[in-house]
């Protein structure tokens, strides 16, 4: 899908703001019971009712609040950074991608971050800053300052690959960023989006369907996969989910901590947006 509505929550993600929350019912027990405990995973989720906005944001260590968005000229996506000290007064930077890849494809991006307290602020490994973007694969790109970056390439200079499509599973179309990447002790915690092919898919799930995925790569190789889940641990299954702008979309977006729970924002059928919400659970040892 070229471009979701509601992208538009959270750190890193398209737009800074509140967010007036649609009310949703409580998930299908089915479906939770379909995914297998997983220790690195942030599951399970539960739909549930809300109608309170939350104001949700991110931030550089020196308390700079980062916003990526993407721009679009009717021909090209471009992901582009801006900055704000307070959430009110924003600097544009420009485009994200410079020099010969200035006119290539971006958006959907994720950048590596950690929880603190009840922030999150991007973390360096290895001396830089890391991001996730794309909406076929997943690329990555790194950066000193979070403001100038720099895509990770491959010996044909063309961008990496890290994560790719998977044939008869409900991401076997296009895996795309979701909320920024979550840095734990088991790794980097990608929580992303993927559409399912009409022929060579998930035949349990609609044609063309929008589900969420997770996939954990390596805390100090951000292009390492190590593992990711078999099965979508969201995907449409309401009437608002099923039927709207663009239909069978689950499409994930913002993830906020907030009082002991992770709250999953994620935009449906590109008409409304929902939440779901999950335990905080303590590191394990």
């Amino acid at each position: 899908m070229n471009f979701h509505y509601f992208k538009t929550l959270l750190l890193f993600s398209s737009v800074v703001g509140l967010l007036l929350l649609f009310g949703c019912t409580p998930q299908n027990e089915n479906q939770a019971k379909e995914i297998k405990d997983t220790a690195w995973a942030i599951l399970p989720f539960v739909k549930v009712d809300s109608l309170n906005p939350i104001l949700a944001a991110g931030e550089r260590d020196d308390g700079t609040y980062i916003m990526t968005y993407t721009a679009y000229d009717g021909k090209v996506a471009r992901l582009c950074v801006a900055s704000s000290t307070n959430l009110v007064k924003w600097i544009k930077h420009g485009l994200v991608l410079q020099g010969k890849y200035v006119d290539s494809w971006s958006k959907s991006e994720a950048i590596v971050a950690k929880q603190v307290g009840e922030k999150i602020v991007a973390k360096k490994i290895n001396g830089k800053y890391w991001m996730y973007f794309g909406d076929t694969d997943l690329f990555l790109a790194t950066s000193d300052d979070l403001i100038h970056w720099q895509p990770v390439v491959d010996e044909n200079q063309k961008f990496k690959s890290i994560l790719q499509p998977r044939k008869n599973y409900f991401d076997s179309r296009l895996v795309e960023s979701g909320p920024y990447a979550l840095l734990t002790d088991k790794g980097i915690v990608l929580i992303y989006n993927g559409m399912n092919l009409d022929v060579g898919g998930d035949s349990t799930i609609a044609k063309g369907a929008y589900c969420a995925g997770q996939a954990l790569f390596d805390k100090n190789d951000p292009s390492k996969l190590i593992d990711r889940l078999e099965k979508n641990f969201l995907r449409p299954d309401k009437p608002y989910e099923i039927s709207g702008q663009i239909n069978q979309v689950c499409f994930v977006e913002g993830l906020v901590p907030f009082h002991g729970k992770w709250f999953l924002y994620f935009g449906t059928a590109d008409s409304k947006i929902a939440v779901a919400v999950s335990p905080i659970l303590p590191p394990s040892s």
